[in-house]
């Protein structure tokens, strides 16, 4: 079958229709591209085919760095030049916030974006009998890989290592591993039982886990401290982390602009990366997360800097409507906003949102949700997960 890739839909699958109108999901196609596909599975609503050749070649195409990349689940965009993953993106951001959000008199700012390779510092590898990489795409089973061009090159050089930490204990099934660029610093989050260690020198901590997530050993420290735009955190194995190093002082500098005034509440605050550059800005922050731990990591970041602010475990629509606030700054996880949380923002009505989303459907929702109450001035896409799907962009709603 032959078709034409009308678009990139969110998970990085090119989109096309058959000669009878039914939606067809085709990955590595491109939009513009004339392909011809197998299909490999069908819905009522829709099939998933696989490319057998590609007919006509979109200028955006490229030969992907990874000799692992069409097996392995890691990255989706490879084979999309660096300057064809943000208009790509972009594209998707703007669309779901005009179909989804039905919105389309914001501002699209230029993106931020910055060297694609070796940017991330943080990696879940799967192990087993020896064999250590990432889940095959689509499916459970494990890609033993030799080298993957997105690992800060430290982590990449655990590979041997941890293939030979798996060797010996057939019972661990992970290996998580966090990269603290500035001191040159590693710490292990192990997810199984492991009886034999012997690290590498540059790993400071071991913590050894259940499957479950209990901890049931550390070994060293399991922390360690990195540093974005003159500003030092600590980050435990255990913490949310931004894990594109290069591009932490890009980011800060997008989300907390000119728009952060008077009094700031933060939702989502994880361990206080942007909560430290709130507090420089407005005239007074109240953070707030559910998860106990990683307001205990704030408050410890704040100190760390020399700030005062209050810190609280609560839970978004909790903290909005405790809380007196100018301007509303939320990050929320991929789910996006919930609905108490966009019950209680109705209610309370802060003059202006600063929302960063990894989520560009979840953002059109809720901007859709909060539309008559706010109106989205400018949105501008983040580049944090060059070759993959995930979509990060920084977004300012000002009050009606």
């Amino acid at each position: 079958m032959k078709i034409l890739i009308d678009k990139l839909v969110q998970g990085g699958l090119g989109l096309g229709k058959s000669k009878d109108g039914k939606k067809v999901f085709v990955p590595f196609a491109l939009p513009g591209e004339e392909v011809k596909i197998r299909i490999q599975k069908q819905t009522k609503d829709h099939d998933f085919g696989l490319i057998e050749e590609i007919i006509s070649k979109s200028e955006l195409r490229t030969n992907p760095s990874c000799p692992h990349y069409y097996v392995c689940g890691g990255c989706q965009l490879q084979h999309v030049s660096k300057e064809g993953q943000i208009k790509l993106k972009e594209s998707i951001l703007c669309e779901n916030l005009q179909r989804i959000g039905k919105v389309d008199d914001f501002e699209l700012k230029s993106p931020v974006f910055k060297d694609p390779w070796e940017y991330r510092i943080r990696a879940q590898f799967k192990t087993f009998m020896g064999k250590a990489g990432f889940f095959m795409r689509s499916s459970r089973n494990l890609v033993d890989v030799s080298k993957c061009p997105i690992l800060h090159p430290s982590l990449e050089g655990l590979l041997p290592w941890i293939r030979e930490l798996s060797l010996k204990n057939p019972q661990l099934k992970e290996c998580h591993a966090t990269f603290y660029p500035g001191a040159n610093e590693i710490a292990l989050k192990l997810i199984g039982s492991v009886e034999e260690l012997n690290p590498p020198s540059n790993v400071v901590g071991v913590g050894i886990y259940l499957p479950s997530g209990e901890r049931l050993k550390l070994i060293g420290r399991g922390f360690g401290f990195i540093s974005a735009c003159g500003a030092n955190y600590k980050i435990g194995l255990d913490s949310f982390l931004q894990i594109n190093y290069k591009m932490w002082d890009d980011f800060i500098k997008t989300a907390v602009g000119e728009e952060i005034q008077g009094r700031v509440l933060e939702l989502h605050c994880g361990a206080g990366f942007f909560s430290v550059f709130l507090a420089r800005r407005a005239d007074s922050l109240f953070s707030s997360d559910i998860n106990s731990l990683a307001v205990e990591d704030a408050r410890y970041n704040l100190m760390l800097n020399g700030i005062k602010a209050q810190v609280r475990a609560l839970k978004g629509a909790e903290a909005i409507l405790s809380v007196e606030s100018d301007t509303l700054f939320v990050n929320p996880p991929r789910g996006g906003l919930d609905n108490g949380e966009i019950r209680a923002i109705k209610l309370k009505r802060p003059k202006r949102i600063i929302y960063v989303s990894c989520n560009p459907a979840t953002l059109a929702r809720d901007v859709n949700a909060l539309r008559g109450f706010y109106k989205l001035r400018w949105s501008r896409l983040v580049e944090n997960f060059p070759h993959t799907y995930h979509i990060e962009s920084v977004n300012f709603l000002d009050g009606i």
